[in-house]
This record gives C-alpha cells, sequence and structure tokens, in this order.
C-alpha cells in the first residue's frame, strides 16, 4: 500500500545511513523524495540536493529548490 502517493518529503540527511533507509521507506510509500545532505554518495531519490542547513540562505534555497520541483504534487 503507498500510503504516502504523491506527496513530496524532504529527508535531510539523505546520505547517511538513517536518512538512505528513509528515503527508501518514503519512496516505497509513494512518496517524491528530495534528500538533502552536506555531501551525496549514490542516494536513490527523486532530487538529490547539497545544502548546509546551518546557512539560512541555503535552507531558503532548497525550499525554493524543492517547490520549483514539485510543483503539482498534494500536499
Amino acid at each position: 500500500m503507498q500510503h504516502l502517493q504523491d506527496k513530496v518529503c524532504v529527508i535531510t540527511g539523505g546520505a547517511g545511513m538513517i536518512g538512505r533507509a528513509a528515503v527508501e521507506i518514503f519512496r516505497r510509500e509513494g512518496a517524491k523524495v528530495a534528500a538533502v545532505d552536506i555531501k551525496h554518495d549514490d542516494v536513490d531519490a527523486d532530487l538529490l540536493l547539497t545544502a548546509d542547513l546551518t546557512e539560512p540562505a541555503q535552507v531558503e534555497a532548497l525550499y525554493a529548490a524543492v517547490s520549483t520541483s514539485h510543483r503539482g504534487a498534494t500536499d
């Protein structure tokens, strides 16, 4: 069953062990996933973004990228 069909999820720390597992689970449940981390190594997500979340400008850019990329998805 895909409980998150057409939902957009942002997984921070998406390149780490827990983040990768979360990306996999959310995608399996039907979500469109944006994986965010300072660096990426072979993460299987719909959108890979590099950002340092301690930097407000990078958080704003992240929000803009996800919003633009996933227009039309449901809330």
